[in-house]
């Protein structure tokens, strides 16, 4: 599950998923799955009306087109225990060194609204300049933006 998810992501934080995942087994020796990974714009969108206009719990902060994981640059992992989820956010705090140090920005160093699953990389572009991207077509042959 988790290698199928980081084959979606944008090629170019593919590895750093891997090592990422790799390097916090090979260190604390837990297993890490990628929950999520790349998400369409259609996808942000309902879970963005979840908790809302829909039933369930609040799950996102922003709609279509604002999230990192719309352009394949963001996952959300959690630890894998026993064959079970474990949900305990002092693993992603512990482990949080290593994504960031395998080039992610961290959820859990938001102000707001933490986000301890979440890692993304940016390569310095706000969301709002990856939906402009995006909606000129600057996209590659496989429909990943493409960076200046």
């Amino acid at each position: 599950m988790t290698n199928s998810r980081i084959a979606l992501l944008h090629p170019e934080i593919r590895q750093n998923a891997v090592d990422f995942i790799n390097d916090v087994e090979e260190q604390f020796g837990i297993q890490l799955r990628v929950t999520t990974g790349l998400r369409t714009i259609d996808e942000q969108n309902r879970l963005y009306k979840q908790g809302r206009t829909t039933s369930g719990n609040i799950v996102t902060w922003v709609r279509g087109g604002y999230s990192y994981h719309n352009y394949g640059l963001a996952i959300d992992v959690i630890e894998i225990k026993d064959k079970k989820v474990n949900w305990d956010e002092n693993v992603l705090i512990r482990i949080s060194s290593v994504g960031i140090r395998n080039g992610f920005s961290w959820g859990g160093n938001w102000k707001k609204q933490k986000d301890y699953p979440h890692f993304e990389i940016t390569f310095g572009y706000k969301a709002s300049e990856l939906l402009e991207k995006y909606n000129k077509g600057e996209l590659d042959n496989e429909g990943y933006i493409i960076f200046d």
